[in-house]
């Protein structure tokens, strides 16, 4: 943590920033000044003012409460969706790594396939499948990152599993499971978790598209994609509504990219050992 802070004034206050989000995010029942879902048509189309600091929507509901209570929304999708990839894409880059042979051939061509369709196409592919919804687009962005993780996975377990370390492990007798889950995925963890970091911001751009064309969270949910849905025909009369919003969207991919350059600055040094 030392060494990330010490990276430049842009990290640290990325890095402030993003803890800022996260702590409005989960106090918001305790810092929103209005309930997200109330609707009072009395003050519909307020602009922003000391009552309403981002002013109200096209049903009297307060922006700035649906913001805090959205970052809630949005940041699970990223945290969920990324921890699905992450699970599925360690085991399966580990197995196929490992092995080798027709299982790494035949997880490899099918890490290809999925890998020429673009991210958000295979998120929409896979959300027509199975429905919409907030926890249908947290599946569906998880699964169709998979093979991006299982690739790097199974690229540095091909690189370490012919280490001295390694051999010794399996010549004393050690089953493969446990060379995988003591030797291997150790020394793979660090550029998984720069991974991790820059597809976290990646997934909630994604999941508030969805969203935005209505495949995400569905009204009257104050997730930030379907906020920017509900105001796409109020644009010319109410800037407010689609401002802020994308301006939440966008801070948080921002801070979460210059984080995730930045550890990856610092992992460097390994991820060239790995690769010589």
């Amino acid at each position: 943590m030392k060494a990330l802070w010490k990276k430049g004034l842009d990290v640290r206050v990325s890095i402030i920033g993003m803890v800022a989000i996260i702590l409005l995010a989960v106090f918001a029942p305790l810092i929103a000044p209005f309930d997200p879902l109330k609707q009072d048509i009395q003050d519909r189309m307020q602009p922003p003012n000391r009552h309403h600091l981002m002013g109200t929507d096209q049903l009297g509901r307060d922006v700035f409460s649906r913001i805090l209570w959205g970052g809630r929304l949005s940041l699970t999708v990223g945290l969920i969706a990324v921890a699905i990839e992450l699970v599925f894409g360690i085991i399966i880059g580990l197995i196929s790594g490992y092995l080798g042979g027709a299982v790494d051939n035949l997880i490899m061509r099918l890490c290809d396939v999925m890998l020429a369709i673009p991210g958000l196409v295979m998120a929409l592919f896979i959300v027509a499948i199975i429905g919409p919804g907030l926890t249908k687009v947290m599946i569906a962005l998880g699964i169709g990152s998979i093979p991006g993780v299982t690739r790097l996975v199974r690229g540095a377990t091909l690189a370490l599993k012919d280490r001295d370390y390694v051999v010794a492990s399996r010549a004393a007798g050690a089953k493969p499971s446990q060379v995988m889950m003591w030797h291997v995925l150790p020394n793979v963890l660090p550029p998984i978790l720069v991974l991790a970091t820059l597809d976290v911001g990646t997934i909630i751009l994604a999941g508030a598209g969805l969203s935005y064309i209505g495949l995400g969270a569905q009204p009257p949910s104050p997730e930030w994609g379907a906020m920017l849905t509900g105001a796409r025909d109020y644009f010319t009369v109410a800037w407010w509504l689609s401002v802020f919003p994308g301006i939440a969207i966008m801070l948080v991919v921002l801070f979460l990219n210059i984080i995730g350059d930045a550890v990856r600055d610092i992992i460097d040094p390994w991820l060239r050992q790995v690769r010589g």
